[in-house]
């Protein structure tokens, strides 16, 4: 068999024992019991509801608030980004109206500068035609021979044909 001799081999003796009794401690106080009737406890239908749907309410008219807010914020930015659209494309006429006031008021300067320098061209050159005329004038009631007269006393003399006496006589 398997190799054990059953002479040998001895049960343990086992004897049952009881469980061991829950401990439940000496009570203190003094109990008292309440009698509860079947409509003294709240019936959770009746008496929920009304709290449900007072704070669904509120959930849903904050959210509808939120939602207002939002597309009035919405509505809001959109102005806002018209009116500074407009704001800059008034900006940028009052700066081209500058510009344009700006250069006619050079224009206009450069035009009165110009008129001044011709005014004072012209009357420059209406002094110059009087001069030669009272020159002419003068020198034709002036003896024909005068001038030669002058010239052969050496009064009028010649700036080149001095300097070339003067050089040629030095070397002679």
């Amino acid at each position: 068999e398997d190799g054990m001799e059953h002479s040998k081999v001895e049960a343990d003796f086992y004897i049952d024992k009881p469980p061991t009794p829950e401990f439940i401690p000496n009570p203190t106080g003094v109990d008292k019991e309440t009698q509860l009737e079947e409509y003294d406890l709240f019936d959770y239908d009746l008496e929920v509801e009304p709290m449900l749907e007072v704070i669904v309410g509120k959930t849903l008219e904050q959210a509808r608030m939120e939602v207002i807010e939002d597309y009035e914020k919405k509505e809001l930015d959109k102005h806002v980004e018209e009116y500074q659209l407009v704001r800059e494309a008034e900006l940028m006429e009052v700066q081209r109206l500058e510009a344009a006031r700006v250069r006619r008021e050079l224009e206009e300067k450069r035009r009165t500068k110009q008129q001044v320098t011709s005014k004072s061209q012209k009357s420059l050159g209406h002094k110059k035609v009087v001069s030669r005329l009272l020159a002419k004038k003068f020198l034709r009631s002036m003896k024909p021979t005068t001038l030669k007269i002058l010239e052969d006393q050496g009064i009028l003399r010649n700036p080149r044909d001095q300097a070339f006496q003067g050089d040629f006589v030095q070397y002679m």
